[in-house]
């Protein structure tokens, strides 16, 4: 029985688009198989403990790690980064909103956060953390020292700490307060300090969202789903042409 032109162009379709389909479709295969071996053997590679500091990772999931700052105490520079604060990369403790100066006195440090004010020995050791439940007034909006005691300024609003650091009196604005300046970061500490952030997003969490598609987005799981369909795809040409390329019996 000689074939019908048609039949045979249906044929050659068929062929031609069964390859292009697998080719693309194998990619998902690759990827889901490779991600799948990953997932298994997650602990072993220790996927769950280290976490994604890529800004471009993290950028897919909303996250932009925080830029450091820092300021001067005359005794070293303090940077912040998120909520957590580090002299000479060594952290020592966390900042209730952004940090805006730092004084060194004979034997303490004293670092000055929006709500809240730290207090700290001459190697850094935490001695006390002050907010506004010490009666401490917020925000506090810049730090310094006037001669020997220290000033901070909220609101528009000049306080002089007593010479015990627990009790703040209003005085009136003075030019001769030597106000905390930031301090600038090169891009080595920079980099240190970087190190330290904490995104929440671990490497086994990247790989379980890219198995499952949701690494896209809401659109995700709907790419996965062209490539189900193209599976369908697969099967059936791929039937219809073993069907069809079966010799006859007579």
């Amino acid at each position: 029985m000689v074939k019908t032109p048609s039949r045979g162009k249906l044929k050659r379709f068929c062929i031609q688009w069964h390859k292009r389909l697998g080719i693309f479709c194998a990619l998902v295969v690759v990827l889901l198989a490779s991600t799948g071996l990953l997932l298994n053997h997650s602990d072993q590679l220790g996927l769950p403990q280290h976490e994604i500091s890529s800004p471009w990772i993290l950028g897919a999931y909303h996250i932009s790690p925080p830029s450091p700052v820092s300021f001067e105490t005359n005794a070293a520079p303090v940077a912040q980064l998120g909520e957590r604060l580090f002299v000479d990369g060594r952290e020592i403790g966390r900042c209730d909103g952004p940090l805006v100066g730092g004084v060194h006195l004979t034997d303490i440090n004293l670092i000055a956060c929006e709500r809240s004010l730290a207090l700290f020995t001459g190697d850094w050791q935490l001695i006390e953390l002050m907010t506004a439940a010490y009666g401490v007034p917020v925000p506090i909006d810049r730090l310094g020292l006037l001669g020997q005691q220290v000033v901070f300024e909220s609101t528009g609003q000049y306080y002089l700490a007593d010479a015990e650091l627990n009790g703040w009196v209003p005085m009136e604005p003075r030019e001769a307060v030597l106000w905390s300046e930031p301090a600038a970061i090169g891009a080595v500490e920079s980099a240190a300090l970087m190190e330290h952030f904490a995104s929440g997003i671990s490497w086994e969490r990247l790989v379980l969202d890219i198995h499952a598609g949701r690494f896209l987005g809401s659109m995700g799981p709907f790419f996965l789903d062209l490539f189900a369909v193209g599976f369908l795809l697969l099967a059936f040409s791929g039937t219809w042409l073993w069907v069809r390329g079966r010799p006859k019996v007579r």
